[in-house]
């Protein structure tokens, strides 16, 4: 219990003491592999003058708000182990929220499309839990996809991940899903955003022109319309400011049964939306 509260005492000068408890927890179970449950128990816990440099270092780092997933070099996510590095944006509960929503919505989608993958975990825990599907993954930076890469054996799946500025280019294929969490944090935002985020975590991956907020929305939706199959799913995470907008655009294109889902939160965070089958003469 003593190392355990001399963690929490050092990162309280710096974090919320929640956090700061959250954190010690991590540190102690995910890298030091020192059970909590031991802790509680006051069990006599052999902290080496190793481990005690080790935890220095992690000090440093944490004294410079870099983010606990960073230090670690891993997250959990949707029951799955991922690799983070200031490459990627690491995980968030309300992406797992959409990939649950995907999940909940399976009709046997047989090819599905991932845009702007980050880690990789959206598509990695879609084949992970539907090894049949094929599923392909893009993005634009090839350092983000060696991390996905690296993710995709990790959980021994089979994601097909390239290279694509989605902006510009179009995936070969036609899918039964697109799924896209791209960026969409305007930079009047920033100010309402924590240190730790905005220091560390990829910039392209969560910023959009402050003069084109559904820049990447409109594009893929637009994609959609080309390379969606007849009845075919878009699953996008949104930035609740911009929900109305966003429903009106997927309107103006043709999308049909638009609907919002909010996160555990309560914001609206997530959209899906079908691409219906044309009327015949129709042009």
């Amino acid at each position: 219990m003593q190392v355990y509260q001399s963690i929490i005492q050092h990162l309280k000068s710096k974090y919320p003491e929640g956090e700061a408890k959250a954190m010690a927890r991590m540190i102690l179970e995910d890298y030091f592999h020192i059970s909590m449950l031991d802790v509680y128990m006051d069990k006599d816990i052999a902290f080496s003058e190793e481990n005690k440099e080790e935890l220095g270092k992690i000090f440093i780092r944490l004294d410079n708000y870099e983010p606990i997933q960073y230090v670690l070099g891993r997250v959990l996510f949707g029951g799955y182990t991922f690799k983070v590095t200031t490459d990627v944006l690491i995980p968030r509960p309300e992406t797992e929220e959409l990939v649950e929503w995907i999940l909940q919505s399976w009709r046997s989608f047989g090819f599905i499309l991932d845009i702007g993958t980050g880690s990789g975990c959206i598509p990695i825990v879609l084949s992970g839990k539907h090894p049949e599907t094929k599923i392909r993954s893009c993005d634009i930076s090839e350092e983000t996809l060696n991390v996905a890469r690296e993710n995709n054996e990790l959980n021994r799946t089979h994601v097909d991940f390239f290279h694509c500025d989605i902006l510009n280019e179009v995936p070969a294929g036609k899918y039964d899903v697109i799924v896209s969490n791209p960026p969409y944090i305007c930079p009047s935002e920033k100010q309402l955003m924590e240190r730790n985020v905005l220091d560390w975590e990829p910039h392209r991956a969560l910023f959009v022109p402050q003069e084109d907020p559904l820049l990447f929305y409109r594009r893929i939706a637009s994609l959609g319309i080309d390379i969606l199959k007849d009845n075919g799913c878009l699953f996008l995470e949104i930035n609740p400011l911009y929900v109305d907008d966003i429903f009106c655009l997927l309107s103006a294109l043709g999308y049909d049964d638009i609907e919002k889902k909010k996160d555990y939160a309560g914001k609206d965070r997530m959209v899906r939306a079908i691409k219906m089958k044309k009327n015949e003469g129709t042009k």
